[in-house]
């Protein structure tokens, strides 16, 4: 199955977020959770001037200041990613993918965006599920153009399971974005009071942008428990209290379909939770209600 075509931005999304798609106005939102310790995010621009040369971090942002590094800036306000002069465009791959997903099916494009966990979807909840009123994220992006799809997934463990749902299944990990800009375009990256903070990423022959977008626990890189419950507890209401789960690593991972080097690992990981975002397709905004 052919792999989409390189772009000239690529954005990755990873951790605890929260994302919903007008479709009327061809805008993604993104809720990131945080109010605590445990969670901040962290953005980091790379470039490369040609395909054949190596990504360089240019430029950190964070919203933690314990976290800000030497030269990095800091995060305040919600923020925005648009291109210069452009409607907005953005859509998820395949084009308007909608209705059921079979995550069984072996003939699934492994950039489809809807291994992602949708939370209104049947596979789930099935219904509208309602945002609580209040400041319940810590801040949001609104991204007006690019592609969305799945960049890798990875095999969880359901705790407990839903009736009728298998107990372990491959989800988006990381969600990509591919923008493609055209002759004399400029995309913008955009934070602070009324986003008066601009990065520019401006077209160049042979470059290209990564764009990482993190709110995860930190350190992320070894077992620990993570937060999925807090989708439940404080984003979302009325959610029947037999259904809330958790979400844990798997043995098996991404790629041969073996069993990993996470297996001797198993005993220390039982509560090794992943904080990885959520969709809700059948919200338009990330508003109470």
């Amino acid at each position: 199955m052919p792999k989409l075509p390189e772009p000239t931005i690529t954005l990755a999304f990873q951790g605890l977020i929260v994302f919903c798609f007008d479709r009327g106005s061809r805008r993604f939102h993104a809720g990131f959770l945080g109010h605590d310790p445990r969670h901040c995010l962290a953005i980091d621009i790379e470039e490369r001037g040609a395909p054949s040369a190596e990504f360089k971090t240019i430029l950190s942002l964070t919203d933690d200041d314990k976290r800000k590094g030497a030269g990095s800036l800091k995060i305040t306000g919600d923020l925005s990613f648009s291109v210069s002069g452009r409607a907005n465009d953005a859509d998820i791959h395949p084009s308007g993918a909608v209705g059921d997903f079979d995550r069984k099916n072996p003939n699934n494009d492994p950039e489809d965006f809807r291994w992602v966990v949708d939370l209104e979807s049947k596979e789930f909840f099935g219904c509208k599920l309602k945002i609580r009123p209040g400041n319940v994220f810590a801040r949001k992006m609104t991204i007006n153009h690019g592609l969305f799809y799945t960049a890798t997934k990875w095999f969880v463990i359901m705790d407990p399971p839903i009736a009728g749902h298998d107990k372990e299944f491959e989800v988006a990990r990381v969600i990509g974005c591919n923008v493609t800009l055209g002759k004399e375009e400029t995309a913008f990256l955009s934070f602070g009071p009324e986003e008066n903070n601009r990065i520019e990423l401006p077209v160049a022959p042979g470059a290209q942008y990564r764009v990482s977008i993190k709110n995860r626990c930190e350190p992320d890189t070894g077992p620990g428990p993570g937060d999925f419950h807090r989708y439940f507890n404080e984003v979302l209401e009325d959610v029947r209290p037999d259904k809330p789960f958790e979400f844990l690593t798997s043995d098996i991972q991404e790629g041969d379909g073996k069993l990993n080097v996470l297996l001797r690992l198993r005993p220390l990981m039982q509560d090794w939770r992943p904080c990885d975002f959520v969709h809700l397709s059948r919200h338009d905004s990330l508003n109470a209600g």
